[in-house]
């Protein structure tokens, strides 16, 4: 529905993150109070809209993933926590401004020196 990469992806990207990589997780709040308001329809074009926005706006800083529902993963190579984090709430703010008032984000982010394996990498950015 997004067009972007999936939870596979995101696994197969996570097995090769160096070492200053970093994942953040995105959680869009929300979507279920559209879903229920207004209709999947629209729920489902705020989930496009937002994956659209915040994959242009991480730009080649970050690859976005959609793990499902309303979860997004983002995974930069460089590690570019701050600006991943920073664009989440750019994405949000314009999202807001265009018509999605009630919409939201939530995330984590984690760099990949903390963690012992790809596992614990998940679940500390969750």
């Amino acid at each position: 529905m997004t067009g972007l990469p999936n939870r596979y992806a995101l696994e197969l990207a996570l097995g090769t993150l160096p070492p200053q990589g970093s994942l953040t997780f995105v959680d869009l709040d929300g979507l279920k109070r559209y879903n229920d308001r207004y209709g999947h329809s629209r729920g489902d074009q705020l989930l496009r809209d937002f994956a659209s926005t915040l994959a242009q706006r991480l730009g080649d800083a970050a690859t976005l993933h959609r793990l499902g529902g309303d979860e997004f993963a983002a995974v930069s190579n460089e590690g570019a926590l701050e600006h991943v984090e920073r664009m989440v709430g750019e994405s949000v703010l314009s999202l807001q401004r265009g018509g999605y008032e009630d919409c939201g984000a939530s995330y984590g982010s984690v760099r990949v020196h903390e963690c012992s394996d790809s596992e614990q990498l998940k679940h500390l950015a969750d």
